[in-house]
């Protein structure tokens, strides 16, 4: 007699924190005000890693994969993933009127993602696998210029520069 072991996956514990302010000053010189916002996100989870895993290649049965001890951080008795996700933001502007026919902005942002989870290995098959941390960085920067034109028309000019990485 035989029995059909079936096991699934059940979505992890998530336990997400963030903290932020943002300013905004008025009444400046040349009819400006000043923005200022940012924040710090982050985002942790753990889950037991499975037993067997489907050979999606070939697609036959499930697999017993070996979890390697070179893993960081990663409780190999146990097979307990660790993930943990920081997201960050900062941003900043600053809207004049320094003619009266001529508006402009100034401004900055920077958006951060820095993935500080547990790298899982593990060799099945011959083969080794290992998983792929995500992370980036942003920021940009720019000024807009808008000159008002009679008859309700404007002209619009600006610059932005980009950066990611």
């Amino acid at each position: 007699m035989s029995f059909l072991n079936i096991s699934c996956s059940i979505a992890p514990n998530n336990d997400y924190i963030k903290f932020g302010a943002q300013t905004t000053i008025s009444e400046l010189p040349f009819d400006s005000t000043f923005s200022a916002k940012g924040d710090i996100a982050t985002l942790k989870n753990s889950i037991v890693l499975q037993d067997s895993i489907l050979n999606v290649v070939s697609g036959t049965a499930a697999t017993s994969p070996t979890y390697s001890t070179v893993t960081l951080g990663l409780n190999v008795a146990d097979k307990t993933y660790k993930g943990k996700l920081q997201y960050s933001t900062a941003s900043f502007s600053l809207n004049s009127k320094p003619l009266s026919k001529l508006d402009s902005k100034i401004y900055y942002s920077f958006i951060s993602k820095k993935n500080t989870s547990d790298i899982v290995q593990y060799t099945y098959g011959g083969k080794t696998e290992e998983s792929e941390l995500f992370g980036y960085r942003k920021q940009y920067t720019g000024v807009d210029l808008v000159y008002k034109l009679p008859f309700k028309t404007k002209v619009l000019g600006g610059f932005e520069y980009y950066q990611s990485y």
